[in-house]
């Protein structure tokens, strides 16, 4: 299509050549590049035709495997295991074969088959990052926590993921040091997963009653009674509650506890009984100084 679309072939070799022409000056560097090189030298062929057989060689196991895959998916792990076997027995160096045949163990509870399987993966593949997380996470069910964090901490330096941040944040808050465990849970906040919103109410749980103005905006204003509204804008998917303000004047300052829980991204308006001009509400001012997670919505992210 391309060569009948600008004339032919003989057209689109003289266009390349116009662009491109051949001159004495650059066969003339050519042939001297070539002078510097050593003598000899390999040309590939023999490795290109042993990798192209492997290739051919490997292929029914990536095939088993790929059945493997969708019937482990489906539920019918007898079938999965059974592929997976046969994959394993063509080519039993492949990582991932050993991480599926892991998956299968674990779902029969079979834990430590399916951790010798994981430390397999690992060890024929020490840059792929699942064996190190799938073994790390079943540490961790299993109690061994410090195995567990070796193994989380090993797949955190390939691959960041929302379910070792989280994690390897809770070890942390357990050891006390909130620094990195909320650094640890920010992280892991930012994965839109199921552990990307737990590791978010962590987070929470421990940032808002020191940090809650990175979460909550205010404002105030007037009703048209001329009441005092103070305005909660919550910017968290999460219920939050126990509000606390600090209301700035001229004249001094004012803690105010709100009452009532503000859903997530939305707005809550607190009406006081004072009434201010428009002129004091303009030269005050009002922010965020803590809150808490409520506890109403939040029990899907467990």
């Amino acid at each position: 299509m391309l060569l009948k679309e600008v004339g032919g072939q003989d057209d689109l070799f003289t266009r390349l050549l116009s662009d491109h022409p051949i001159s004495k000056e650059r066969v003339a560097a050519a042939k001297a590049l070539l002078s510097q090189l050593p003598a000899g030298g390999e040309d590939g062929r023999e490795r290109y035709h042993r990798r192209l057989a492997a290739l051919f060689r490997d292929a029914p196991a990536y095939e088993a495997y790929d059945k493997a895959r969708k019937a482990y998916d489906k539920g019918d792990l007898t079938r999965a295991r059974t592929l997976v076997d046969k994959a394993i027995e063509i080519q039993p160096r492949e990582a991932v074969f050993h991480v599926l045949k892991g998956d299968i163990y674990q779902k029969r509870y079979l834990e430590d088959k399916a951790l010798a399987e994981y430390k397999e993966a690992a060890r024929l593949n020490p840059g792929y990052y699942q064996p190190h997380l799938k073994l790390g996470l079943l540490l961790d069910s299993l109690g061994r926590q410090g195995q567990a964090r070796i193994a989380l901490e090993n797949s955190l330096k390939l691959l960041k993921t929302a379910a070792a941040l989280h994690r390897l944040g809770r070890y942390a808050l357990n050891d006390g040091d909130y620094a990195t465990a909320k650094n640890y849970f920010k992280q892991a906040a930012e994965s839109d997963s199921k552990e990307g919103r737990a590791a978010f109410v962590d987070l929470l749980r421990i940032d808002l009653p020191e940090n809650a103005a990175a979460y909550l905006d205010a404002g105030l204003g007037l009703n048209k009674n001329g009441q005092v509204q103070i305005t909660i804008q919550n910017n968290t998917p999460f219920p939050i509650g126990n509000v606390v303000v600090v209301v700035e004047t001229p004249t001094g300052g004012e803690r105010i506890r709100l009452g009532g829980v503000t859903q997530p991204n939305s707005e809550s308006i607190y009406t006081a009984q004072a009434r201010w001009t428009r002129e004091q509400v303009n030269a005050a001012s009002v922010r965020v100084v803590s809150a808490r997670l409520a506890a109403a919505g939040i029990d899907d992210v467990q």
